[in-house]
């Protein structure tokens, strides 16, 4: 949040300032005539007078420009008037704050030639007014501002003369400045950004004078007197540290330039020379120099000796720069008696070195940017043939180049971007350079040079972004043809590249290259058309394999980057793409090494197309085939889509694109959708497929919850909105649509087919739009999930930035619309939106109504507005943070609609305890009203409410904090603070009543400060560690709420019995210890809502200073010519209070969302006062850093304070460090940084001095010490505090590395950082031998911030961890100091992450020979014979284990070594283990045989490493390299026998870690014979023992772990066709029993997990069964009649059928919310690999309405399937069928995404399979929401017929009400359905249900049943109207206790009214309520309309209602 608000402080820069017009100016102005005065140039310059913010003045100020010219150009303009307007014109330039207008100021001026003489003399004349001694001199730099904005123009050559007439005064004008600034920061001042831009201008300035006019600044003594007064002051700012860079860089070239002007060539390389580099070319006395003739009184060379490094660069720098090459190449004889010369010999190597030892991140940019500068002078200078080579003098040796190389390579990585580019420069120049050098056989060694270079960047691999820029310039020198020799695969290994967001921007720069340079080499060697050939042959296979990976991100970056260059370089390269997926002309001409399925052809034409239409290679929009609608279609065939792609019409299926759009991947749903609907031809009208699709789409992705997605989708929205307003508006004012309701298509008499046919598209294009908006805007129905309302409001906020909702009177454009969208009771329901649950909604209802208009539509009385903050109160004053945020962001709707836009008064009300709106007939009791203006009184009543607030506080504190204390009022007021604009007309008219207002505000904060400080000088242990969590939690709320009513005896007893926080029972919790809990808890939030007050306050606010200049004449201020000071805000005092609270809070807070809020305020504050000029606020900043070091080092501290990491030290002290502006030298983290370092060095020397102390005295007085010791243990039992007690520095030191650990954790600190990173290192690692464990501790936190802020992090997460690592070779390279302390300890890791990622194969297999050469010498540390150190043995075999592993990975000769040496030592370990029992316990021997175990299964075929990796098989795709865990083939030295002779021994060992390990390794290979590896000794064992030997273990393991990873490989092994291996029934039976023991005893959750999906794979057996148990088919009535006893032998099916209801009743109590996402997951597995669900195809066709099973309960299941018939046991079976389901749909939504879009995947297969394909496609995976309604369809297929099935879908529909509870409080209701509304949608399974209801119902089937059906509906409406009676009635009840804007009706109440609501002749007293919720209300017009039982009213809803679709939700 701070690095939040200081990028909001950058932006609003403009808006604190203005152009200041001095009262001169006004005075000059209104002395012109009033007959001039009246043109549009006075006009114009009035108004920019008249604004107050940059902004505006930015825009009006080219209305002035052209005023004026326009002024100047009118015939009979007088002299005077163009006088005085050019002077008020030009006099602009030279005003404060004007610097933002100079250039649209002077772009006229060229056209005002004529008026020339005017213009200069008005320009020099206004020079010598603002110069220093000038009459208006009263600021610094005005006239070198305005001088170099004029010399920066180039088109003003008549304004030259008059530049270099006043230069003397321009250049006097910035040393004036320029020392002002000097003494100002000798005096302790801090120059702000904007004063560093100002000094680096006046340099910049200075400059250009020196360069352009030198004749100046000699001759005249005036002059010269001006020029020694120019050289001091340069002189001064490069030895200044307090300037920033950029102005040390103008000084640098303005030095250089100044030399100019007085030394000749010669003079100046040996002014060079001596002063830069100390060389006395030619033994000549430097006193000969001209310097002593013009600066006679000081020594110019000692004066450029003494500078800082940086400035010393700096001149370098300017050297280079302005200083000519001639003088840079004089050869001089060095005193050594070599050739010497300045370019070479002199800046080359001292810059390279700077490179070399660069201080910190922003040194090394600026040294790599002078070597930069510098190659390019020295290719200048050589190819100008500038520099001598003769005299075997070789200025640019090879050692020059391998050193600069080195440069280079180590910066190649860099993270800052601009380093990463000046290498890149340089690397380019380097090789350019090379190149124009002679030599013997020049061209030869120029190509073995670049080959050298290439292969080192090659060997890097494909996922290093450093090498892509340079291999790019390679490849221009080289050829790419010469590459691919190089490296035959390296546009696969590109390709492959792209599947990494940060590589993907240089990899497009080195492929555009790269494909040009192909392209040409083709053409030169094969012809332009077999070029092309050729061209593509190479490079399109590649990307297309990419396209068709199945990994979305490679296709994603693919398509936005590599596509669009490879199309730029060959443009019909297209056809050959679109021909690989069988489209187009070319479908049979190219085809892949691989055959596509139709998911990859979708992939690839989603891509192609996207890329196609964003480049205008596809004409016009996409739409049916007209010659294939003419022919007959299939039903399920859709038909062929044409896109005309260049001029060629290409057909595609239309299923594809439905598909594309239904796609389970999210992105390429995004990029079909883009592809479809976004066309660059903004005006085209979209085609009625492009609708259709549309249509599709937008209902099934409301719900994706990624913010990714949603992102696109809305910006894919907002592009199709602006397309769709420009298309209409086009047509709308062509004349051909009118948008109108009654708008119609004239015949074909008047107008042609082609008119007709752009005029339907119109409409309907139009008729589309008004289903979108009126879709989105019922997607908002209360209730509805957080995902659904986001999207849709989202979308809402795009539409209405496109289309205002407040349409325009009198104007019939087009309005995409319903009139009820802004109807009281729709805008109302919006309000109620405003207090959701969830943050985002709550705000975007709230940009949502903002657009509404004003006043609201139902609210616009005073009565209602009062009825809206009592309701906004009620939530305010809630103790729960989200109703109270809920309810100040209703007052701030309040305020910004009827406060700021209608000036409504609102006063506070005593006997309301709130605000209310003010009018004459006010009670009396009301406050009087303070202010006449609106916002002041808004302001004032919210204070008086605060006071009233501290007052109850003040009374009673605990009381206080049962209403949320000060908290809803303070955000209700920061909330105000925040829409304050304080430059707008009504805050400017009552800043004095602001200003008072404040200052009251201010005190009332500090009355809640001392209220509530009491409270944290508490012991820590009663902070709760997450604040806001308590205070959202119910059940710590509920005593507050419960506290509030009446309780009887049983409730005071339960709620007595209820354990109190930190675990303790309520009767040990004194009244005292909770009310101090409580105001703790409380004044937490309301301290950090205090914080972001104060931020949200001083960020806009006036501060001292801000009104006045900045830039002030030496420092002095006339106040004849500012303005006011009255319109600041906050005084110096105030701003210290604000900052002391701030540090008040830190230092005493432990929580940490409160030190985070307070930090981003003092952050805001800080930032504010350095951007400031007034020195008082800029040394506010350095005195509470001061206070922050006393307090860090403070003696006393107890570990209390060491709680939070030191809680809120740390976040002061990083608030301070973000607070500096950019653009300034940082002063604040420098000094804190170096003292936080050096007090920790001491604080460890004094430790370890007093260590060795106390280690003496222990060895003089042992039994002294014993009895002290004795004597302060009992001192500390008696006293507490004792215990808390540390040495001396001991706190203190913590306090020091828990700064530097949060200092180099921030991402925004690690460029400033980076210069202390190797200092604090090397504390750090002091510090791990501390005495102290707190020291120890924090110093190593503060280490891992280090390591990671210097070498990279692992991003484990996504496996991406290969590009955020450093290798091992790059690590050691940039720490190599730190190589002896962490070789051996880092040797595994390097091996593991660093060297296995070794692309370079033969380097690898040198490294793994000489280590195993190493290791094999000492092979008796992997002894346990040999090897007496357990540790030592584990180390080695796991150093020899992860060589194996990555010497199979590379094929290396080497393996076969070192698998027998790793066989040895771990066959020997596990058999010394059987033969030694040790009598005590060992963890050392234990992860000894652990280790063992792993290394003999290496050893025998098996690594440890995972292969299911997406990535790898996307390398294999791409890249043709496989990648697996048995990627080379082990030679067999164990015999089958002897293996199964081990694994039976590790698995019967009594080490549970040998047993886990083994059954974890078998895990493995049961997954790596499922992916279908290569064959050897273990998938031999595996095929005909694992069955056996685990079925035998699993009735020996006791362990749960080991029970779980048992039957985890038995479910593994068996997944695919359980049972496979000819298992008889009572081996499946004895399995299924040990099951159901197991999952009755065992409590481990992943056990019990697994268990599940073991019953679900046993299901499968006793489905077989059921299914060739029961005749299914061909069966007459009487036979299903029959008993079920004949076909019942033995009770196998009633068992099986037993079995299959309690596998059901599990699965379903697995699937509830409540239970984990783990459990969720397991019973998701279990439905699948059940394979009931795959039942419904063969049991529907048996089911019949003749049986209809009734409920019974699970007691009497089995006597049901004993008695039962035929038919009945049937369908007994059917009806578990369906339970299974229903409960898979239920888990379709469920909340886990991944549980989701696995089950889909699933169920599709399983639809696939049973439909033959009807439904869906069998290769394209479909979203979840698609699966859910196909689902549906797929079951009421075959069960559709029965109505048991109609029964189901009736159940799910009244089970969604019965969830509800009318009894409870309604608001606690809506904001704890936060808990389960993210993503389920009840209403939507209720409309799919109410939709399939509707439609069987009307259906042949049930047609037949007549009065059957009848009477089975009867008794279904008749429940549904009595629970409806039931709900309705309840909140009845409710609503006279529940002041409820919007009306009741938040619950899913609403849902499915279609179907209960039948009978409800009695109904209308009880829905009344309910009908101010437009959802219930059109749903009842619905209901009455299609009964036809009463008639409508002329409400307008009820109209608009006969058009509302009950389904909106799917279609």
């Amino acid at each position: 949040m701070s690095a939040k608000w200081r990028s909001l402080q950058h932006r609003h820069r403009y808006t604190y300032t203005s152009i200041v017009f001095p009262k001169h100016y006004l005075e000059a102005l209104a002395l012109v005539p009033a007959d001039v005065t009246s043109s549009s140039f006075f006009a114009q310059l009035n108004n920019l007078i008249s604004l107050t913010s940059t902004y505006s003045q930015v825009v009006a100020v080219k209305d002035l420009a052209s005023a004026y010219v326009q002024f100047l150009s009118a015939p009979g303009t007088p002299d005077e008037a163009v006088l005085a307007a050019t002077k008020l014109y030009l006099e602009i330039l030279f005003l404060e704050n004007s610097l933002p207008l100079h250039r649209t100021l002077i772009s006229v001026l060229a056209k005002c030639k004529k008026f020339s003489p005017v213009i200069s003399g008005c320009f020099a004349l206004l020079c010598e007014e603002y110069c220093g001694s000038g009459s208006k001199a009263k600021k610094r730099f005005l006239v070198s501002r305005a001088a170099l904005s004029l010399i920066g123009y180039p088109k003003l050559g008549f304004l030259d003369e008059a530049v270099e007439r006043c230069a003397d005064i321009m250049a006097l004008d910035v040393v004036d400045g320029l020392d002002g600034v000097t003494r100002d920061i000798g005096e302790g001042s801090r120059p702000s950004p904007v004063v560093m831009e100002q000094c680096q201008d006046a340099m910049s300035c200075m400059y250009y004078l020196l360069q352009r006019y030198p004749s100046k600044f000699t001759g005249l003594d005036k002059a010269s007197s001006v020029f020694k007064s120019s050289i001091r002051t340069i002189l001064s700012v490069l030895k200044s540290s307090a300037f920033s860079r950029d102005c040390l860089v103008a000084s640098g070239v303005s030095f250089c330039a100044a030399i100019q002007v007085f030394m000749s060539a010669e003079e100046i390389c040996r002014f060079i020379s001596q002063g830069l580099f100390g060389v006395c070319a030619d033994h000549e006395d430097r006193k000969n120099l001209s310097v002593h003739h013009v600066l006679s009184d000081f020594d110019l060379c000692e004066e450029i000796r003494d500078l800082s490094i940086l400035s010393r660069l700096c001149l370098l720098r300017g050297v280079l720069t302005s200083i000519p090459r001639t003088v840079l190449n004089i050869r001089q004889l060095h005193s050594s008696g070599s050739l010497w010369t300045v370019l070479y010999d002199g800046i080359l190597p001292e810059v390279c070195e700077h490179c070399e030892n660069p201080i910190d991140s922003h040194f090394n940019f600026h040294a790599l940017t002078v070597t930069q500068i510098c190659l390019q002078q020295i290719k200048t200078s050589v190819l100008a043939d500038f520099t001598d080579f003769s005299e075997d003098y070789k200025p640019f040796s090879r050692n020059d180049i391998n050193r600069i190389l080195r440069i280079i390579w180590r910066n190649l990585e860099d993270p800052l971007s601009q380093t990463v580019k000046q290498v890149h420069l340089i690397f380019d120049l380097l090789l350019d350079i090379e190149s124009c050098i002679p030599s013997e056989d020049h061209e030869q060694n120029n190509k073995l040079f670049l080959s050298n270079i290439a292969n080192d960047l090659l060997r890097l691999g494909p996922r290093c972004k450093g090498r892509y820029v340079p291999l790019a310039s390679l490849t221009r020198r080289l050829g790419a043809k010469s590459l691919l020799r190089l490296k035959p695969n390296l546009l696969s290994e590109t390709a492959y590249a792209y599947i990494d967001d940060d590589v993907c921007c240089a990899v497009t720069t080195f492929l555009k290259s790269f494909m040009e340079t192909l392209r040409d080499e083709c053409w030169n060697d094969d012809g332009v058309n077999q070029g092309y050939d050729a061209f593509r042959i190479l490079c399109l296979p590649p990307l297309m394999r990419g396209l068709v990976s199945g990994n979305s991100k490679l296709r994603s970056n693919l398509n936005t980057y590599a596509l669009p260059a490879l199309i730029e370089v060959d443009a019909d390269s297209i056809f050959t793409m679109l021909g690989f997926i069988s489209v187009g002309p070319s479908a049979k001409a190219t085809e892949l090494d691989v055959v596509l399925k139709i998911d990859q052809c979708i992939a690839a034409l989603v891509s192609l197309l996207k890329v196609s239409r964003n480049l205008a290679l596809v004409e016009g929009d996409i739409d049916l085939d007209p010659d294939k609608l003419s022919q007959p279609q299939k039903e399920d065939n859709r038909g062929a889509a044409v896109i005309s792609v260049r001029g060629i019409n290409v057909l595609v299926p239309v299923e594809w694109f439905a598909l594309a759009l239904t796609h389970s991947d999210e992105s390429l749903r995004i990029d079909a959708a883009e592809s479809l609907f976004l066309n660059p031809k903004t005006s085209s009208l979209p085609s009625s497929l492009e609708l259709s699709l549309l249509k599709e789409a937008v209902p099934l992705n409301m719900r994706c919850g990624s913010t990714a997605f949603q992102m696109k989708w809305t910006s894919l929205f907002r592009k199709f909105f602006a397309r769709v307003r420009t298309a209409l508006d086009r047509q709308v004012k062509q004349g051909s649509w009118i948008p109108s309701s009654t708008s119609s298509i004239k015949g074909a008499d008047s107008v042609d087919a082609a008119k007709a046919a752009v005029t339907q598209r119109a409409e309907d294009l139009f008729q589309f739009m008004k289903w979108l908006s009126s879709f989105l805007f019922n997607s908002c129905y209360p209730s509805g999930p957080y995902e659904r309302k986001t999207i849709a409001m989202e979308l809402i906020l795009t539409l209405l930035d496109v289309w205002p909702i407040c349409r325009p009177e009198g104007k019939n454009d087009v309005y995409p619309y319903n009139d009820s969208i802004i109807l009281p009771d729709s805008t109302i329901s919006f309000v109620g939106s405003i207090i959701d649950s969830w943050d985002r909604l709550r705000e975007n209802s709230f940009r949502i109504l903002l657009q509404f208009p004003t006043p609201l539509p139902g609210i616009s009385s005073s009565l209602s507005i009062n009825d809206v903050i009592r309701w906004a109160k009620t939530l305010v004053l809630s103790p729960r943070v989200r109703e109270s945020d809920a309810g100040a962001l209703t007052f701030r709707l309040i305020f910004r609609k009827y406060v700021l836009e209608l000036g409504l008064i609102l006063v506070f009300s005593k006997e309301s305890y709130c605000l209310e709106c003010y009018t004459q007939s006010t009670n009396a009791d009301t406050e009087v009203v303070t202010s006449q203006n609106p916002v002041a009184q808004y302001i004032s009543s919210l204070i008086q409410w605060l006071c009233a607030v501290v007052e109850d506080g003040e009374r009673d504190l605990s009381e206080a904090c049962k209403k949320s204390f000060v908290h809803g009022v303070l955000l209700t007021l920061r909330y105000a603070f925040d829409e304050l604009d304080w430059n707008s007309e009504v805050v400017q008219c009552c800043v004095s009543e602001m200003r008072c207002l404040v200052e009251r505000l201010l005190q009332l904060i500090m009355r809640i400060t001392s209220l509530a400080l009491w409270v944290v000088s508490s012991d820590a242990w009663y902070m709760p560690y997450d604040i806001d969590d308590m205070i959202d939690d119910g059940s710590f709320l509920s005593d507050i709420y419960e506290e509030d009513r009446p309780t009887t005896g049983s409730e005071k007893e339960e709620k007595n019995a209820k354990p109190e926080s930190n675990g303790k029972p309520a009767d040990q919790i004194s009244s005292a210890t909770r009310q101090i809990l409580l105001a703790i808890i409380y004044y937490n939030c309301n301290a950090s809502v205090v914080s972001l007050l104060f931020g949200t306050i001083v960020r806009k606010i006036p501060l001292p200073g801000c009104s006045r200049s900045n830039s002030s004449q030496d420092g002095l201020l006339d106040s004849s010519e500012e303005t006011s000071m009255s319109e600041e805000i906050l005084d110096v005092e105030q701003l210290e209070t604000m900052g002391d609270h701030f540090l008040q809070v830190l230092l005493k807070m432990k929580h940490n969302g409160a030190i985070d809020k307070t930090r981003a305020g003092l952050t805001a504050l800080c930032n504010r006062l350095l951007c400031s000029n007034d020195s008082r606020l800029c040394q506010m900043t350095e005195s509470w850093m001061v206070l922050l070091m006393d307090r860090t080092i403070a003696k006393g501290q107890t570990v209390d304070d060491l709680l939070r990491r030191s809680a809120g030290i740390p976040a002061a002290f990083i608030a301070l460090f973000l607070a500096e502006p950019e653009g300034t030298p940082k002063k604040l983290l420098p000094r804190a940084l170096e003292w936080l370092i050096e007090f920790a060095k001491t604080s460890l020397a004094n430790f370890q001095k007093d260590s060795n102390q106390e280690s003496g005295i222990m060895k003089d007085g042992l039994g002294k010490l014993c009895e002290s010791q004795s004597g302060t243990t009992a001192s500390a039992h008696s006293n507490g505090n004792l215990s808390k007690s540390r040495d001396e520095g001991v706190v203190p030191t913590v306090h020091v590395f828990n700064v530097l650990r949060a200092a180099f954790n921030d991402a925004n600190l690690a460029t400033d950082t980076s210069g202390f990173s190797a200092e604090a290192t090397i504390v750090a690692i002091q510090a791990f031998s501390s005495p102290y464990w707190e020291v120890r501790n924090a110093a190593c936190l503060a280490y891992t911030a280090l390591v990671r802020r210097m070498v990279g992090f692992l991003n484990v997460q996504k496996r991406e961890s290969a590009r955020r690592s450093l290798t091992g070779l790059e690590f050691f390279h940039r720490q190599a100091e730190y190589i002896s302390i962490w070789f051996f300890s880092v040797l595994s890791s390097l091996l593991d992450s660093n060297f296995r990622g070794l692309t370079d194969s033969s380097k690898k297999d040198q490294i793994i020979g000489q280590l195993i050469e190493v290791l094999s010498r000492c092979s008796w540390l992997g002894s346990t014979k040999l090897c007496s150190c357990p540790v030592v043995s584990t180390s080695y075999l796991r150093v020899l284990d992860l060589m194996l592993d990555v010497a199979r990975t590379g094929k290396s000769r080497h393996t076969e070594v070192i698998q027998t040496l790793l066989l040895e030592l771990s066959s020997q370990c596990l058999n010394s283990a059987i033969s030694i029992q040790y009598a005590f316990h060992d963890p050392t021997r234990i992860e000894l045989q652990q280790q063992a175990t792993e290394s003999f299964f290496s050893c025998v075929g098996l690594s440890k490493r995972n292969d299911e990796t997406s990535e790898e098989d996307v390398q294999f795709q791409i890249l043709g390299e496989p990648i697996s865990i048995i990627s080379v083939m082990p030679r067999e030295e164990v015999s089958l026998p002897e293996l199964h002779k081990e694994i039976m021994s590790c698995l019967a060992d009594s080490m549970y870690d040998v047993r886990i390990t083994v059954l974890k390794r078998i895990l493995q290979l049961t997954k790596s014979i499922r992916h279908g590896h290569s064959k050897n000794i273990l998938h031999h064992w595996a095929g005909a023992n694992l069955q056996p030997v685990l079925m035998e273990r699993l009735f020996a393991e006791e362990h749960p772990k080991c029970l779980y990873y048992n039957l985890k490989i038995i479910f593994s092994w068996n997944m695919e066709s359980p049972f496979n291996n000819g298992e008889d029934s009572s081996t499946v039976l004895s399995f299924w029993d040990r099951l159901v023991h197991l999952n009755s005893t065992i409590s481990h959750a992943k056990t019990r997990e697994i268990i599940l999906c073991c019953m679900g794979m046993c299901m499968k057996w006793f489905a077989n069964l059921l299914r060739n148990g029961l005749p299914m088919d061909g069966l007459t009535a009487t036979e299903l009649s029959a008993s079920f006893a004949r076909i019942n032998e033995g009770n196998r099916l009633s068992d099986a059928m037993l079995r299959v209801n309690f596998f059901v009743t599990l699965v379903k109590n697995h699937s509830v919310p409540s239970e984990t996402v783990n459990a969720r997951h397991a019973a998701a597995e279990a439905i699948v690999a059940s394979g009931l669900l795959e039942e419904a195809n063969f049991v529907a066709s048996s089911v019949s309405n003749l049986c209809f099973p009734s409920e019974c309960d699970e007691g009497h299941i089995k006597e049901k399937c004993i008695e039962a018939s035929v038919s009945e046991f049937i369908s007994l079976y059917a009806c578990k069928i369906l339970d299974l389901w229903f409960i898979c749909i239920q888990l379709l939504e469920d909340e886990d995404a991944y549980l989701r879009q696995n089950l889909a995947k699933n169920v599709q297969k399983i639809i696939i399979n049973g439909s033959a394909s009807t439904f869906c496609d069998d290769s394209t995976p479909l979203q979840v929401d698609r699966v859910i309604e196909l689902s549906f369809d797929y079951i009421t297929s075959f069960f559709g017929h029965w109505l048991k099935y109609i029964e189901y879908l009736l159940r799910i529909v009244l089970d969604t009400g019965n969830t509800l509870n009318s009894r409870e409080d309604l608001v606690r209701q809506i904001f704890d359905k936060e808990i389960d509304n993210h993503h389920e949608e009840k209403l939507l399974i209720c409309q799919i249900c109410c939709f399939h209801i509707q439609k069987l119902l009307q259906s042949k089937y049930q047609m037949e049943t007549g009065g059957k059906t009848e009477f089975f509906l009867h008794n279904w409406r008749e429940s549904f109207l009595n629970q409806l009676t039931s709900l309705t009635s309840g909140y009845l009840e409710k609503e006279g206790k529940t002041d409820w804007i919007g009306g009741i009706g938040y619950p899913e109440q609403q849902d499915s009214h279609v179907i209960y609501l039948q009978e409800f002749s009695n109904l209308d007293g009880f829905i009344t309520p309910f009908l101010k919720n437009p959802l219930i209300s059109n749903l009842y017009v619905l209901v009455k309309l299609s009964h036809r039982r009463f008639r409508c009213s002329d409400k307008p809803e009820d109209q608009v209602a006969s058009t509302f679709d009950p389904y909106f939700l799917i279609r």
